[in-house]
């Protein structure tokens, strides 16, 4: 054998050798599940465990699998937020089984061939639905180990064991029936006919309640609430809160009480002219913005050491850069949600905004010091700068405008962000139905700092969403 022909052959075994090799690799990366969640805040011992696999412990910042059973000890707590924005907080001594929480294969933006079931195979959990519930209802279920419980677009509270579920509706409604030949266990739709009941939470204080060997439901108000039986953790009130209010926002934008959005960009520009001319407050702060640079701002200014207000991005839009700090790494025992959307969630030092006291007059300009700006398309996010930026809070009309020019290279050009809404008496801002961008925010205790998400259609499919921090900048007006 020639020594060329030798040299030939030795390299083909090498590459026969490296691909054999690769296989177990391949094979491998193909089955390794995607994550449906993430944990964004644990307090106490919680383990999860997979398939029958071993018991791993859980901690903030972990993913959360199809067919993990959550476990908590009797001094545990988790919240998990999923890959549709959905969130559960599971309460100690209970155990979650994630069944199913799938988005359509392969396509994230589809939450309308979505599913989920959950199995609550003991204990006290709560839910409020993401978009797979907003926009599939038919394909949501969660079972207990007597009944199963379908959703009206729903925030509720449930508490199970082998003989009993009872169920507390904290918003939206809910259906609920006993397991029996029109109701499997396996299925995804809501079970329904004459053994089911129906809760919304405008009826006062009542339950939904299944008992085992009972063949119905019920609506009662005997008996513990899930509530009375396992106390939420102080921190569930302030993340649901948030969780809510932004779906509320996003619900008014469906039925047409928020502005839609520009068609074009184009569209866009007319829509910013027409805008100017209706909205003082606008006016003011539009003009406010010229005074700034009309060249993007770095994304820190260095106004502000130490700023109350900061924010993250979730999981799903968190990307590879390891220093990047996600809502899970920053919500620790001293911060609290304040405002949240589909991309970041805003946080705050935690405190009472009970006693907040805001001024009942005047007006005052905030500065920006910091922000996080994109483009997105999908899952898919392109940095953006922004200029021009001003931000007004009216005390007398309890009212709030801003401004702020985007900038990116795939736009056709500047796009000015515009918006204006109502201020609340613990210190909260959003916009109203007329704002051409959405706007959820928040004032500091002591009004020296602001800070908002926004969010803005440039077309249809291409948002401008961002995170800023600002610094109050003093008054306008007496």
């Amino acid at each position: 054998m020639s020594v060329s022909t030798m040299a030939s052959t030795k390299m083909l075994i090498n590459v026969f050798l490296a691909l054999v090799m690769s296989w177990p690799m391949a094979l491998l990366a193909a089955s390794k599940p995607a994550s449906v969640g993430r944990v964004i805040f644990i307090d106490g011992d919680v383990s999860a465990r997979r398939d029958g696999a071993d018991t791993r412990t859980l901690a903030q910042g972990d993913k959360i699998y199809t067919s993990d059973q959550l476990i908590t000890s009797a001094n545990g707590y988790v919240h998990v937020r999923f890959v549709d924005g959905g969130l559960v907080s599971v309460r100690p001594d209970s155990q979650v089984l994630i069944n199913t929480y799938e988005l359509e294969p392969g396509n994230a933006d589809s939450p309308d061939k979505g599913r989920v079931r959950i199995t609550l195979e003991k204990g006290v959990m709560r839910s409020a639905t993401g978009t797979i519930g907003q926009h599939n209802k038919e394909h949501f279920r969660i079972n207990t180990p007597v009944s199963a419980i379908g959703i009206r677009g729903t925030d509720f509270v449930v508490f199970a064991d082998q003989s009993i579920a009872r169920l507390l509706v904290k918003s939206g409604g809910v259906v609920m029936a006993p397991f029996g030949d029109n109701c499997s266990a396996s299925s995804f739709a809501p079970c329904s006919g004459d053994v089911s009941a129906e809760l919304f939470a405008s009826v006062g204080k009542a339950m939904l309640e299944v008992r085992a060997g009972q063949g119905f439901a019920l609506v009662t108000s005997d008996g513990p609430t899930p509530d009375e039986v396992s106390p939420p953790h102080p921190e569930e009130a302030d993340l649901f809160a948030a969780f809510i209010a932004s779906a509320q926002q996003a619900l008014r934008g469906k039925i047409g009480l928020s502005a839609p959005g520009a068609d074009s960009y184009e569209d866009g520009l007319e829509n910013t002219q027409r805008y100017l001319s209706e909205e003082s407050l606008v006016q003011q702060a539009y003009l406010l913005g010229e005074k700034e640079s009309s060249n993007p701002l770095p994304n820190n200014r260095g106004l502000d050491d130490d700023p109350q207000v900061i924010w993250g991005r979730w999981s799903t839009f968190a990307g590879d850069d390891p220093s990047y700090r996600t809502i899970s790494q920053l919500l620790y025992e001293t911060r609290q949600y304040a405002v949240l959307n589909n991309v970041f969630a805003m946080l705050e030092d935690k405190h009472d905004r009970g006693n907040i006291l805001l001024p009942d007059a005047g007006q005052v300009s905030f500065k920006l010091n910091g922000y996080e700006a994109y483009i997105q398309r999908g899952a898919t996010l392109e940095a953006a700068g922004i200029s021009n930026p001003a931000l007004i809070v009216d005390f007398k009309s309890s009212r709030f405008a801003t401004r702020l020019d985007i900038h990116a290279q795939s736009l056709p050009g500047v796009v000015p962000v515009l918006g204006a809404g109502d201020l609340t008496a613990d210190g909260f801002f959003h916009s109203d139905g007329n704002s051409l961008a959405k706007i959820d925010g928040v004032l500091s205790p002591d009004i020296q700092e602001a800070g908002f998400l926004f969010d803005y259609q440039v077309s249809p499919g291409v948002n401008a969403v961002g995170a800023t921090q600002w610094i109050n900048n003093g008054s306008l007006s007496p």
